[in-house]
């Protein structure tokens, strides 16, 4: 299962806190939509998460939320809502496309 960040900056501090958030918890929920075309999961949350996931050694469940009309996301601490229409996965591609992705079948 390969996953692509929303975004690729991240404090180092916050993610050992998530580490150790993670290693009392298990594996993180992550809301994602899944891009059939090139086999891969987009996260609309949880760098920190799926980054601390992976050097745990832990797989994150998968929230898959390809079926929905509408979005809500976190940017810089706000709450987007977006519609999931072509504009809004053209625009994604775009943004999205020199992302970091995880692979959790290593």
């Amino acid at each position: 299962m390969e996953v692509v960040l929303y975004h690729d900056h991240y404090s180092e501090e916050h993610l050992e806190h998530v580490k150790k958030i993670m290693i009392k918890r298990g594996s993180p929920i992550i809301r994602c939509f899944y891009d059939d075309f090139n086999d891969l999961w987009f996260a609309v949350e949880g760098c920190h998460r799926l980054r601390a996931a992976k050097e745990l050694n832990l797989t994150p469940i998968i929230k898959d939320i390809s079926d929905q009309k509408t979005l809500i996301y976190q940017y810089d601490g706000n709450n987007i809502k977006v519609k999931l229409n072509s504009e809004f996965f053209d625009n994604w591609y775009d943004k999205n496309h020199h992302n970091i992705s995880i692979n959790f079948n290593d």
